[in-house]
Order: C-alpha cells, then structure tokens, then sequence
C-alpha cells in the first residue's frame, strides 16, 4: 500500500503545478500562455479537464472511497476532496461547452491540490504507522505506558509496566482527529455547498453559473489540511520517537497521554539497569558475612528497589541464598525494617540510621551507602556506585521545560533530590517526591482492566518514556488545533465563496486567489510540523 504512494504523489504534484500555472497565467498577463491556450476558454478548460482527471487517476484510491463513503453516508476529509473533484470536473465540460462569459476558468487547479495532499496525507499516515509498527519487532521484551486514574486524585497519569502490548495495532488504525471531526462537518458543507450554490447563481439571474458556484464553494471546503492534521505531525513525531526507542498507537494513544497531566518515574528509570553496582562491601568486626550479605539482600530484595537487582547478584556470586523478610517497613527518613529469621533488620542510608539511634563512625559515612543494622547494631555497609546516563539527563531537562508534572516514585533511599541534582547537575526543585508509602503505592500500581496500551517502549530508562510522553502530548495539542483551524478554513471558505458568487464577484473569487487563498490555511499546520521537528 505504501510503495506506490511517494511515486503517485510526486505524479500528482506535478500535473497540479501545470493546473496552478495555467490559472495564475489566466489571471495575470505576467505570465505567458502560447497558442490556443491564449484566451481561449475552451482549450483551457479541455487541458484542465484532462490534468485533473489525470490526478484522479492517480489518486484512484482516495477518489473511489470518498465516493464510497457519501454513498454509504460514512463521509470524512476524503469525500470532500473526490465531491471538489468530481464538481471541477463537471464544472470543466460545462466550460468548455458552454463557453459562459466572465466566470473565468474552472477550480480545477483548486481541486487537484486537495487530491494531491490527500494522496500525501495517505502517504505520511502510512508512514507513521510502519514506523510505529518497527519498534514491535524491534525487542521481545517491551514495555508498554497506559494513561491511569487511579493513581492520582482527580488527573490522569502515565503508567509504565509490562503489560501485553495486546490491541497496539488495532489502536493505531483507529480514525483520528481529523477524520472525527470531519466525519460531522463533511455532510453540512456539501449541503451548504449545494444549497447556498444554487442561492448563489439561480436567485441572481445567473443559471449559467450553477455549476460553477457549488463547484467553487465544494472546492472550498475541501481545504489541502482535511487529510493531512493528523498525518503529518504523526509521521513526524513517530520518526523522532523510533530513534529513542519508543511508538505511540495513533491517535488513540496521542489522545490518551494528550490528556494525562503526570508521569511516573521509578527506580529504573533514573538508573536502568547495569548503572548502579554494589563497588564495596564491609563487614564489621564480629560480624558473619553470608548472614549480613543475606539479610541486606533480602530485604532490599523485598523493597523492589532499584537495588535489588545488584544486591541478588551479590548473594547469587557468593553462594548465599534469600531468606524469607516478615513486617517489611519503609519509612520516610530513607529507610526500611524487618523481621529476617527473628531478628530486627535495618536498611539504609546515613540520615536513617542516625534516626534509628544506630551510631555511625564518622570516617565511614558516605552519602551512596548503604548501611544494615541487626538487631540496634551496625553489621555491615555496602559502598553503591551510581552512574548517570546522559539519555536521562536529557530527559530530566525535557521535564523541568514540560506541562507535564513528573511523580518520582523512587523506592531506592539514595536516590533523593539533591543526589539527583549532583549527578546529573541540574535543578530539581519542582520535582515532586512524594512520602515513602505513597512511594511504594505508586510504583506497585498496576494498569487497570480496562486501561488500553497508548504507547510501547523498547529501551529501559527514562529517555523513551519521557520521549513519548512529551511528544505525544505535543502532538496531541498541534493535531488537534490543526484540525479544529483546518474545520474553520473549510467553514469560512465555503462562506467567503457563497459572498463573492452572491454579489457576482467572480474575478475575485478566480482560481488563482481560492489557491492563495486555501495555501494560507495550510500555514498553522506547516507551524505545528515545524514545532514538531525541533
């Protein structure tokens, strides 16, 4: 489906900047026109007729199922752009059999460009797609963000997890922005073309001009953005985001993480894994050290940390093994208790154990430590080396510069917010890091039942998460303005033609100045794509 559309496109592109010259020429002695075509209403309007029937043939696809779509009562951006063309077409034999005076020359022009960025608009939806579609198979193991309510009081937050990436296809074709307002609008304004057509021509006098004015009006309103709002700012953002590993499911999942105000972040987000090792282990004196490697492991294993990871290697390198942790405890100072075979456990970082009343030589308090007491008395303490990677810095800066309000639901104790700000020397003073158990509520959420995947990741860390929930949502607001400026282009045009034809002004409403007229209207999308690229 995608192989031919850039060829076609170029096709169409072509023979419509043909139909564009001879209408600017027709209005403008500027430009030369040789032969027969000089002044002659007749020829002009013949060569017309035969380069957009030639465009439509080109677009075959996009022409046959607007049609489908009127006659089955399903219409959308596309049926606009096959009415405008089958209008100009008809409006075009009329011409150049009737020969009517001071009507200038058909839209044909008009119409052929609508049908050119309709096959575009084809081309950039499939795009995306096939990008998105990439990053499925581009890992066994992916994760999946889904928009949660649950999480926070009233507003949506992003969730991260391992679901299924069951219905991410199935999503991704799901009718966009676009399409869904169009779906309402395209009715109205070919009833409105119609209509106030005929107002136009036949109660002024003007019968010779019926076919002309709806011709003119449908033109109109198929604006060059109908088929491109979503298309192209999809495209563009799905690109982006296969570079940092990451697809969003269409629309659906623009729209869903569109309306989502937070994001979690955990532990293996800030560090992924393999970027935080366990560099030195100290055992006190009088101390066994499978029973203090054990006991730390186990309970940082119980925690779900980020650590947990390098701490089961630990054990797993020397031979011990887990043992079972009873009453598991966070607590907010940075943290945790336990009970491990009948003895009371503490976990954690120099601020904890100070708390605890567990006293700590001065020469062996660091601040990436981590420091276990059994029983009131300090055994052990396990030097952590954290390495930053700058894919999270970036993503740390996007945050502090994004809408989007990060949760960091962080369960490792030696990651707070002045270590994060050392290692990756940034400000984090509008980071929000909540008390330990809303912490632990947080990271263990699950997605609910009926939440639906908007986006995959195929990276750990937070560059792709961060990636998709930003550009998603920037995608989200530009599509959605696109649509709504493209909906009140085809709106306003349909109006501003009925007023011309109305009065009889029909050099002014010439086909060089509707195209003038519709390439303005393109302008706010070409600002969101540029948007986009940055």
């Amino acid at each position: 489906q995608m192989a031919s559309l850039p060829r076609r496109g170029r096709i169409a592109a072509a023979l419509t900047l043909v139909m564009i010259y001879l209408s600017f020429a027709w209005s403008s002695a500027a430009l030369p026109l040789t032969g027969a075509l000089n002044g002659n209403l007749r020829v002009v309007s013949l060569l017309l007729l035969v380069l957009e029937l030639s465009v439509c043939i080109v677009g075959l696809d996009v022409f046959t199922g607007g049609l489908v779509g009127i006659a089955r009562r399903r219409m959308g951006p596309e049926s606009l752009v096959a009415a405008s063309c089958l209008l100009s077409l008809l409006d075009a034999v009329v011409m150049a059999a009737a020969k009517p005076e001071g009507l200038g020359i058909p839209l044909s022009a008009v119409s052929a460009a609508s049908m050119t960025a309709a096959i575009w608009g084809e081309y950039f939806g499939c795009k995306g797609l096939r990008t998105g579609f990439r990053v499925l198979s581009a890992s066994k193991t992916l994760y999946t963000v889904t928009g949660e309510t649950g999480i926070t009081q009233d507003d949506v937050a992003l969730l991260k997890s391992r679901r299924s990436v069951k219905g991410f296809i199935r999503r991704s074709e799901e009718a966009d922005a676009g399409e869904y307002l169009y779906s309402v609008l395209t009715p109205i304004l070919l009833a409105a073309s119609l209509i106030l057509g005929l107002l136009a021509s036949v109660a002024h006098g003007h019968a010779n001009a019926v076919v002309h004015c709806i011709s003119m009006l449908c033109a109109a309103a198929a604006t060059f953005s109908c088929t491109l709002c979503f298309a192209l700012p999809f495209a563009v953002s799905a690109k982006k985001l296969f570079a940092s590993g990451a697809a969003i499911a269409g629309w659906s999942g623009v729209r869903d993480i569109g309306r989502a105000r937070h994001v979690v972040i955990t532990d293996q987000d800030i560090f992924p894994r393999g970027t935080a090792e366990i560099s030195r282990v100290r055992i006190l004196e009088g101390a066994f050290t499978d029973k203090v490697i054990s006991y730390t492991g186990s309970v940082i294993a119980a925690s779900g940390c980020g650590l947990a990871a390098p701490f089961s290697e630990l054990i797993r390198r020397n031979g011990y093994t887990i043992s079972r942790v009873e009453g598991f405890e966070p607590h907010d100072g940075g943290g945790m208790t336990a009970v491990v075979n009948g003895e009371t456990v503490c976990v954690g970082n120099t601020g904890f154990m100070n708390l605890m009343g567990i006293r700590l030589p001065q020469k062996l308090s660091t601040r990436s430590s981590v420091y276990t007491a059994i029983n009131g008395s300090l055994v052990g303490i396990f030097t952590v080396e954290y390495k930053p990677v700058s894919s999270v810095q970036d993503a740390l800066v996007l945050l502090l510069h994004s809408k989007l309000e990060p949760i960091f639901a962080i369960r490792d104790f030696n990651i707070t917010p002045m270590m994060i700000k050392t290692k990756f020397k940034m400000p984090t003073d509008s980071f929000r890091f909540p008390a330990y158990a809303e912490r632990y509520r947080i990271s263990g959420a699950e997605p609910d039942g009926a939440s639906r995947v908007a986006a995959v990741l195929a990276r750990e860390g937070m560059g792709p998460l961060v990636d998709a929930a930003e550009r998603g949502r920037r995608t989200y607001t530009g599509a959605r303005a696109a649509a709504i400026v493209s909906a009140v282009g085809s709106v306003f045009g349909v109006l501003l033609l009925f007023l011309l034809c109305w009065l009889g002004a029909f050099e002014s409403a010439s086909a060089s100045n509707v195209l003038i007229f519709m390439l303005l209207w393109l302008l706010p999308l070409i600002l969101v794509v540029f948007g986009l690229e940055r």
